[in-house]
């Protein structure tokens, strides 16, 4: 049984929830320095602070590239779906300009001219090719786009019409994936103050050094800040095809557990044996042995518990003491009842001798009218005997056939004449 008790112990000393988490990697792009058209002030600022966030949630691969051009945007993604094989996690974060032209989104490269609309498939990186490069990961493959800024592109069609629309084209999500826009379709995103960082990338930062939020809530969070911060004028949406199993971008923390010490195991073993024992003289010597014991708090409480307890069982089994007021008089007990002596007869005369009686109190007679009583069932006999007893000197009422007080008071002194 003890033996049980100290593993049972164990377990519980040394048994904690895991938080491992498979491998999630990360590629972070930051294109601020555009060749053709005017820089904007904080996609690497916000790419940067991005990947830190990310290291520091102990992803196990952040890869950070700033300022690409087509054919590097296009290697970092290709040697970006190597790493993905296998992860359970990939996490595609781009900061910069983006287009939607005919119904298709893309990332814009630094050395991007985009003077027509047919530029666009070869100057720009489609975003689907950003969602193959995240498709290998097992558990969550994820595209977090802070590129819905107002673009400058002409992007004239075949008949001078501008192609590119405003902000980007909403998407439909694949089977574990989760897409994330700093602003919803059509409008666009905040670019924040010069050489700080986007609305949206501070809220996401926030939210990735915050462990344990389901990533579902984690961007309903971004996307309050970011409504907040910018007074309503942006606002983030998600598109996304998860299923009912949680989905963690930072775990939560491990628990910190500590392996019992030697006097832990020996102060738990000892008690185990007192517990047993129900003795309040070995409960009374485990205190004294181990009062110095630094784990002696818990075990200590214990064991005034059992002993509290254990008086609690011998106070039950004592009768009742009955507490009298400090001025109350005790009666002696009544004594047995007095019974005749009888003295032997002499002469033939029997006497009885009896202690002398106790001085008895009557009260006064109470006087009652006289009160007429239910009569006999034959009125005749009743006047037949109030006849009788008034010749007998008994009654002096009325022969009226109706026996009363009177006529019961004469039959008593008829009775004992």
């Amino acid at each position: 049984m003890l033996t049980r008790l100290l593993l049972l112990f164990l377990c519980v000393l040394w048994a904690a929830p895991s938080t491992e988490a498979g491998r999630r990697v990360a590629l972070v792009v930051g294109n601020s320095n555009y060749v053709h058209f005017s820089a904007l002030a904080n996609p690497y600022n916000d790419a940067k602070a991005i990947a830190e966030a990310l290291k520091s949630s102990q992803f196990d691969d952040v890869t950070l590239v700033r300022d690409v051009n087509r054919t590097s945007l296009n290697r970092a993604l290709q040697v970006f779906s190597a790493k993905a094989a296998g992860a359970d996690i990939a996490l595609v974060y781009f900061a910069g300009h983006g287009v939607e032209v005919n119904g298709v989104n893309y990332l814009v490269p630094i050395d991007a001219e985009l003077q027509r609309s047919t530029d666009v498939a070869f100057e720009a990186i489609a975003l689907d090719l950003a969602r193959n490069s995240v498709a290998p990961a097992a558990k969550l493959r994820m595209i977090i786009l802070d590129a819905c800024r107002n673009n400058p592109f002409k992007l004239a069609d075949n008949n001078g019409v501008r192609a590119a629309r405003r902000g980007l084209r909403g998407v439909e999500a694949d089977a574990s994936e989760f897409i994330a826009y700093s602003a919803k379709e059509g409008t666009t995103a905040q670019d924040g103050p010069p050489d700080g960082n986007s609305p949206f990338a501070v809220a996401l930062v926030n939210a990735i050094k915050q462990p344990g939020l389901e990533i579902r809530l984690m961007f309903g969070k971004v996307r309050d800040d970011v409504i907040a911060a910018t007074n309503k004028e942006q606002e983030p949406f998600t598109y996304t095809s998860l299923g009912g199993e949680s989905v963690f971008l930072t775990p939560a923390e491990p628990v910190a557990v500590v392996a019992p010490s030697a006097a832990m195991l020996a102060i738990n073993m000892a008690w185990a044996e007192v517990k047993a024992s129900k003795s309040k003289a070995v409960i009374e010597g485990f205190k004294q042995q181990y009062k110095t014991d630094p784990n002696f708090g818990v075990f200590g409480a214990l064991a005034d518990e059992l002993l509290v307890t254990l008086n609690q069982k011998v106070e039950a089994s004592l009768p009742p003491i009955i507490v009298r007021p400090k001025n109350a008089v005790v009666q002696p007990p009544s004594p047995p009842p007095l019974q005749p002596v009888v003295k032997p007869k002499s002469a033939g005369v029997q006497v009885a001798a009896l202690p002398p009686p106790e001085p008895v109190t009557v009260a006064p007679p109470v006087i009652e009218p006289d009160v007429e009583i239910p009569a006999g069932p034959d009125p005749a006999v009743v006047t037949s005997m109030q006849r009788e007893l008034k010749r007998l000197g008994c009654y002096d009422g009325k022969d009226d056939g109706k026996w009363g007080r009177k006529a019961g008071a004469a039959m008593q002194k008829f009775n004992d004449i």
